[in-house]
This record gives structure tokens, sequence and C-alpha cells, in this order.
């Protein structure tokens, strides 16, 4: 029997934007390096001028978030937008668990710290594109935390009183009673079951 060998894999196509175009340009240039990886080229400043062909084959976004991380929701937004189909890989400083949750709810898939060496972004940009992210022990605690306050926030259930009369024209109706049976069970007229079924 004849082994044959893996299909090659096709590398990851990646954009990497950024709020100033020399740092988009030289993280591209980096991840050009990684053989796995397929490094598109930089879209206009508007997002929306990415040709389509382009953004549909785009797997990975690489943003680059400024110190201030928070003023980039906009650019987070406009990312999900040009590139609906791509995950996206967060790189920032000095981020707490906090602010990493907060940014996984705004839609990002994966964040990684901008001290951390380019090997391994890349490595974290095939990871993601495999479905993967790794993650410290208190981050994932903070995350499971947050799922857990959400979970736990159930919706108020709406005040609704209903009379002995009601709750008896509902069952009716959900035994999929007509409006003429239904008069029948209560004891009406066929118009007064009309009105209270309506």
């Amino acid at each position: 029997m004849h082994l044959s060998e893996p299909p090659p894999q096709t590398p990851v196509p990646v954009v990497t934007l950024s709020e100033t175009l020399w740092t988009g340009e030289a993280i591209a240039a980096g991840l050009t390096g990684f053989a796995d990886l397929e490094s598109l080229p930089l879209p206009a400043s508007d997002h929306s001028a990415q040709p389509a062909e382009d953004a549909g084959r785009v797997r990975i976004v690489v943003l680059f978030l400024k110190r201030h991380w928070r003023d980039s929701q906009v650019h987070i937004l406009e990312a999900r937008t040009a590139f609906p189909n791509a995950r996206l890989l967060a790189i920032a400083k000095d981020l707490d668990e906090t602010d990493v949750v907060r940014l996984i709810e705004m839609g990002v898939h994966a964040y990684f710290s901008a001290h951390r060496p380019l090997g391994e972004l890349a490595s974290a940009v095939t990871a993601l594109d495999r479905g993967e992210v790794s993650c410290s022990p208190l981050l994932l605690a903070r995350v499971l935390t947050r799922i857990r306050e959400l979970s736990s926030k159930t919706p108020a259930a709406p005040s609704c009183h209903l009379s002995s009369r009601e709750r008896e024209t509902m069952h009716l109706i959900s035994m999929g009673l007509s409006n003429k049976e239904i008069a029948g069970r209560l004891g009406v007229s066929p118009s007064t079951a009309k009105n209270h079924v309506h």
C-alpha cells in the first residue's frame, strides 16, 4: 500500500489594518516571510474600496489598535463590515483581561500582545485560521466569568395578568379549536368567542 503525500497547505490570506499606514505595512511585510501566510495588499483607507474578490478571500484580519484602543471601535466595525467572513485578531499594548473581554464583545476573535515576537504572531494567525485561540488562564477565567454573568441575566417576565376566563380561552386556542368550538365550550355566542380570541 502506498501512502500519498498530504495535500499541500494553502497559505492563509491575511490583511493587516492599522490606523497608521506604516505600522500596517511593517506588520504585513513581517508576515510575508512566513510560507503559510499570504499577506494581501493593504486596502485603501476607505475599507469599502477593497475589491470584492480580495475581500472574499481574506480569512484573517490583523488589526493593530492604537494605545487608547477604546477609540478603535470604529476601526473594528469597519474591518468587520469590509471583511464579514474573516476572523479578527487584534494587536494592542498593555490591555488587561477586562479590556480583552470588551474586544471580544465587539467581535474580535483573538488578542495578541504587541510585546510578543513576530513569529508568535504568525503562529497565532495560523492557529486562529484553524479555529484555535490560545489565552492566559487569567483571561480564560475572566471570559468565563463574563459568560456566566450574561447567562444569569434573565429577561424580566412581562407582567401579564390573565383572568381565569382568559386562561381558559388560551387553553382552548392551544388545543387548536375553532371560534365556534370555543364558543360551545365556553357557553357564549360565536361572536363573543371571536372577541375573546382576537
